[in-house]
């Protein structure tokens, strides 16, 4: 019995055997291929990295964001003989925390980062020269703005793994992020990756570029304006803001304090460093709103310009509400209701339009609403409804009080008076071109028109008179047509009533008036002693203004500006024409001339010569506008409104304009 029990097991041992090596033949010989996949796919994945993220520039191709290759440094835990040996090594070469290092690889025994994008080239080199077990050198991209402060808010910057965090670098990070690269990286039991080994692609920078419209010469010489202002004046911040009213695109955005991306995490305790304040700033404009309110009178009644209102020698009551002016005044006419700011005579004025007409017109022209500018975050401001309004609303409307607006909406509002009466959408970036070369537009065309070409001229004459003989007389520039108006808004306290004390001071122009080419807005908040728009504001206008128009060539002078511009009307003809302008740029002016005879336009001719060169308004304009201007010069053609081409930069160095430049060698203007 014993016998034939042994005999049993021995043949069931026998045939198990033979399953279990036929099994073992089967997987490591006949399907050794199938296996061999499952493993790697259970052991090993691709992931995908981004490399390459695309640079930013300025108008001019000057780099505002790039990259560039650093090293980082890491372990793995588990092929180092001596944890405590190794790290005392490497705290010799770069400094990093110890003790944070070997708690994460005791829980992290396949992957743990020492030191991340901290290392430059001779110091991995120095590192790698150890040949220390379990001790790694990785290449990877680092996004750096070697232009440090300029445009700094408006940037934004990147986080670690360079993903845009902030500004336009979050706002165009699906068009920057840059080419995604697999990479074979290691994963243990619990599906925590590691990297297999020191073949992560090298980072380098793309071909793609986001060209944004800001001038870095302008954006510098406003910067260092403002900080100057903004310490003369004890202000506690400030901002210049310069738009094309033509495209929307924003040619200088300068807020301070300012922020220098690279150390971002310095400035995150103060948000307006960090925040884009064109677009997310919202406060009450004061008398800069003023011009709005006038506009939505004469529309409703274009005989008011012709009366005359009472300024109550300096304050009035509306409803109980004693409401003040900052001087006496007696009878005005319309007119000069706005070129002396009276807050009576605007209330007055204010108060001949309709509630629900009043908020029409507001929102018609742009307020309350966001501005559609590409930038993250943009606030739409503050336009109540007139059914939520008090009976003593309409007033305060009237002086710029109960509103939020942001610098964009007031901006964008001023520049619909110089294109004309057309709604512009801001843009921060012009083009992007993408890794195939392919060229993207990103700023857009006018849109429909808000502001009646009837109410445009009066407004911009009253504006006009506001710099030659009223409240912004200091803003003048000589030889220099501006209009504008000057802004003080009392500030609204944490007990939500105004505070003494605490005022915005600002003024809001375009130049120049014949040809309007630029809308610039300075603001500067709580400036200490003097606080009216006049005072401070309007002085800081005037001399960002004279910058502006030097460096782009908007002051008239002998050398540059070329004859007297000479109006040339022709009466309206019988036929209408196209619904639009033409592309005039490379043709003969007779074509032009010819033109303008049929369809009924003003046509103003700047500079010598036949060939045109440039032209307002812009091709596509719709043929509402009819009033424009061509230039003629014996020179290449030019592209755009601002000197842009290499040529016209190389005029620029054999030229130069009495400027100061920034020190960095990357600067505008420097061979």
């Amino acid at each position: 019995m014993t016998g034939w029990r042994f005999r049993v097991l021995i043949g069931f041992f026998g045939v198990w055997a033979l399953v279990l090596w036929g099994r073992l033949v089967q997987v490591q010989v006949l399907e050794r291929a199938i296996w061999s996949k499952r493993a790697v796919r259970q052991y090993y994945t691709e992931v995908h990295v981004s490399v390459g993220r695309g640079v930013i520039t300025d108008r001019w191709g000057y780099e505002l964001a790039m990259n560039r290759t650093v090293y980082s440094l890491y372990i793995r835990p588990v092929e180092v003989p001596d944890l405590d040996e190794t790290l005392r090594v490497l705290r010799q070469y770069v400094p990093f925390s110890v003790d944070t290092v070997r708690e994460q690889a005791s829980e992290r025994p396949h992957f743990v980062w020492v030191a991340r994008k901290r290392l430059d080239a001779a110091k991995a080199q120095e590192i790698q020269a150890l040949n220390l077990s379990g001790v790694y050198v990785t290449p990877e991209e680092e996004r750096v703005y070697p232009q440090h402060h300029l445009a700094g808010a408006l940037l934004g910057w990147t986080g670690i793994d360079n993903q845009g965090l902030s500004g336009v670098e979050f706002q165009y990070d699906a068009w920057l992020r840059g080419e995604r690269r697999p990479v074979s990286v290691g994963r243990d039991g619990l599906q925590r990756y590691f990297w297999n080994d020191v073949g992560v692609p090298v980072a380098g920078r793309g071909p793609a570029r986001l060209e944004l419209a800001l001038d870095l010469s302008a954006q510098y010489m406003a910067e260092k304006v403002l900080a100057e202002w903004v310490q003369r004046t004890g202000a506690r911040r400030g901002l210049v803001l310069a738009m094309d009213p033509w495209t929307g695109e924003v040619l200088v955005h300068a807020q301070y304090p300012f922020l220098d991306p690279t150390r971002y995490v310095r400035y995150l305790d103060e948000p307006w460093a960090w925040n884009f304040c064109g677009g997310r700033w919202t406060y009450e404009p004061g008398s800069t709103l003023k011009p709005a309110i006038g506009l939505a009178a004469l529309w409703e009644n274009p005989a008011i310009r012709n009366q005359q209102f009472y300024g109550e020698q300096g304050q009035i009551r509306v409803l109980g509400v004693t409401i003040r002016d900052h001087r006496p005044f007696g009878w005005l006419r319309f007119d000069d209701v706005f070129v002396y700011s009276s807050n009576v005579g605007a209330i007055r004025v204010g108060m001949t339009v309709p509630p629900a007409r009043l908020y029409e017109h507001l929102r018609a022209f742009g307020f309350g609403q966001p501005t559609g500018v590409d930038a993250p975050g943009e606030r739409p401001g503050l336009l109540r409804p007139p059914d939520q309004w008090s009976r003593v609303d309409p007033a305060y409307l009237a002086i710029g009080q109960g509103i939020g607006v942001t610098p964009l909406q007031i901006v964008r509002f001023y520049a619909m008076l110089a294109n004309g009466g057309f709604e512009v959408t801001p843009r921060l970036a012009r083009r992007f071109i993408d890794p195939m070369g392919q060229t993207h537009v990103l700023t857009r065309p006018l849109g429909p028109r808000r502001i009646p070409a009837d109410l445009v001229r009066p407004m911009t004459e009253i504006l006009e008179a506001v710099v030659t003989r009223g409240t912004g007389q200091r803003a003048q520039v000589p030889g220099l047509r501006i209009a504008g108006k000057t802004g003080t808004a009392q500030k609204i306290g944490p007990s939500g009533t105004y505070e003494s004390g605490r005022y915005i001071a600002s003024f809001v122009g375009f130049f120049p008036v014949e040809a309007p080419r630029v809308v610039l807005l300075v603001m500067l908040d709580e400036p200490e002693g003097l606080f009216y728009g006049s005072e401070v504001a309007a002085p800081l206008f005037q001399a960002v203004a004279r910058l502006l128009a030097t460096r782009w060539r908007l002051e008239p002078s002998v050398e540059t500006a070329g004859p007297t511009p000479v109006p040339v009307r022709w009466s309206p003809g019988a036929s209408v024409g196209p619904d639009r302008w033409p592309d005039w740029a490379g043709r003969d002016l007779q074509e032009v001339l010819d033109w303008s005879r049929q369809v009924g336009v003003s046509i103003t001719m700047i500079g010598r010569g036949r060939r045109v060169v440039r032209q307002l308004p812009p091709a596509g304009t719709p043929l509402e506008v009819r009033r424009g201007i061509v230039w003629v010069e014996h020179v290449p053609e030019r592209r755009h409104l601002l000197i842009e081409d290499e040529e016209e930069r190389r005029d620029d160095r054999a030229h130069p304009v009495p400027v100061v430049y920034p020190p960095h060698p990357r600067s505008p203007g420097r061979p």
